[in-house]
């Protein structure tokens, strides 16, 4: 037997294993039309505000824009499952004003006070909203107004502590966003958030003050360049028990056949 067709015998049985594992278990597959993954580019604007500047409200993680309406949100994409469609938010490429992203978060610890690398957890029930303008992959407008509202679990950033990546402020660990309305939950177009997601940040520069992040109490924080967003779609429970399943049985379901005697 040819190695390419022992591959391929592998890959049927895979295949196999994974419908049997999933109609044992009553568990579905991701659907087609679930949005996967999106992701916005964020203009400058103040995120953190300290108590020490803003007495009231306490210390907050707060993207608001230079105009406190919201930040300024452009060239965004909402991808499906497969990456067979995509839309696009607030596309400044298609001539679309910017969106609007706010978002905030009271400050639960500031995990290094006095520096020097900027590191703070923030407290859990956050909120956050984005609005705007939606295209769909024929670049036709389908929507303008709120595309989603979502609570954020507790997320901690941090500074890069590698000496040529100073003041670039990245989400440590996990995070999630748990999506409540708007347009992209329920649409009938074909394309929707479905479950929780996890949130990746990154803003590529960040200044305290006019000056070097220092910590998450001296002074308030804003990106002064680039701040990207990314959000992927956390698999169902018992995805990835099925998969490890399925996997083991790919590898060793095949039945050996007995000695010759």
């Amino acid at each position: 037997m040819s190695a390419n067709r022992t591959v391929m015998q592998r890959q049927q049985r895979f295949g196999v294993c994974v419908s049997i594992l999933l109609a044992l278990t009553g568990v579905s597959a991701v659907q087609a039309d679930d949005i996967l993954q999106m992701g916005v580019n964020i203009s400058p604007t103040p995120v953190f505000e300290a108590s020490s500047t803003h007495p009231t409200p306490p210390s907050q993680w707060n993207v608001k824009g230079m105009s406190g309406l919201g930040a300024d949100m452009t060239n965004g994409t909402a991808v499906n499952v497969g990456g067979s469609k995509i839309w696009w938010l607030a596309p400044a490429c298609l001539g679309a004003p910017p969106g609007l992203l706010n978002w905030q978060a009271d400050l639960e610890t500031d995990l290094n006070p006095g520096g020097p690398v900027a590191h703070a957890r923030f407290m859990p029930d956050g909120t956050m909203s984005l609005s705007g303008k939606v295209y769909d992959e024929s670049q036709v407008e389908i929507f303008d107004g709120v595309m989603l509202t979502a609570t954020v679990s507790a997320f901690e950033m941090k500074e890069s502590d590698l000496p040529t990546s100073e003041n670039v402020l990245k989400l440590e660990g996990i995070g999630i966003v748990r999506p409540r309305e708007g347009f992209l939950l329920q649409n009938g177009m074909g394309m929707n958030l479905v479950g929780d997601y996890y949130l990746d940040v990154t803003i590529s520069l960040a200044q305290q003050g006019g000056g070097d992040l220092i910590d998450f109490t001296s002074g308030d924080v804003a990106s002064i360049s680039s701040m990207q967003m990314q959000l992927l779609q956390v698999p169902e429970p018992g995805t990835a028990t099925l998969a490890a399943g399925a996997l083991l049985c790919c590898m060793f379901g095949r039945r050996r056949k007995p000695p010759a005697r």
